[in-house]
Order: structure tokens, then C-alpha cells, then sequence
């Protein structure tokens, strides 16, 4: 049982996460700012899932975490993450194109953070 019902934001930066599961067997309804930078998150499903644990995340700052990808077969986006409106991350590993536009699935995203990224390098 989560106590804090009120809580609407949490950060837990610099912890070393690898992994988010799906298995803490609850949901906390009333989050809505959620900071998880710093840590060692490579793959975009933790991040499908902490939406599944916190389905009214409205903001997500999940700056310097090495993500590869904003892809993913398995969760779709739009039902975990239904009102993520403001998404920061900035230092991560993308190095595609496809994986910016694979975040307009995101359906009431209007404010995208991506600073020092390998795609947004300029070429010398």
C-alpha cells in the first residue's frame, strides 16, 4: 500500500537503476512529476513502465540515463503514457532520427528536452 496519496512529485536521481519492472503490484494515481536522471536506464520499456506505475505522469525528466532508443515493440506509449506532457532527456545515446519521431506516439506531448545526444552532433 503506497501512504503518500497526495504526492505529486518524486525525484530519485542518482540511484543507479538498470530496470524499471512492472511487478511492484501497485499504482499511485495522484503523481505527476517524476525525475529519474542520473541513473543507469538504457531501455525505453523501464521508462513505458514507470507510466503503467504512475498513470497520471504528466512530467518526465530522465536526463543522463543511457537510453539507445524511444522505441519499443512490447508497450505502446500512448496507453502507458497517456499524459506525459513534458519529457526531458537530455544526454542520452540516440542516434537515429526515427527515434525522435517514434515520440509523437507520445499523444499529449507539446515539450521535448534533447540536449547532447550522438544524433544532434554536428559533423566537422
Amino acid at each position: 500500500m503506497f501512504y503518500f496519496f497526495s504526492l505529486e512529485e518524486i525525484q530519485i536521481c542518482s540511484n543507479n537503476y538498470t530496470t524499471i519492472s512492472s511487478n511492484y503490484n501497485f499504482q499511485h494515481e495522484h503523481l505527476k512529476r517524476l525525475y529519474i536522471s542520473n541513473n543507469n536506464i538504457s531501455d525505453w520499456q523501464s521508462i513505458c513502465r514507470l507510466g503503467c506505475l504512475f498513470p497520471r505522469l504528466e512530467t518526465l525528466i530522465a536526463s543522463d540515463n543511457p537510453l539507445k532508443s524511444f522505441r519499443s515493440d512490447d508497450d505502446d506509449v500512448t496507453r502507458c503514457l497517456p499524459y506525459l506532457h513534458t519529457l526531458s532527456v537530455d544526454q542520452v545515446q540516440v542516434s537515429e532520427w526515427d527515434d525522435i519521431i517514434a515520440l509523437t506516439k507520445l499523444p499529449c506531448l507539446h515539450a521535448l528536452r534533447i540536449h547532447l545526444a550522438p544524433l544532434l552532433k554536428v559533423c566537422v
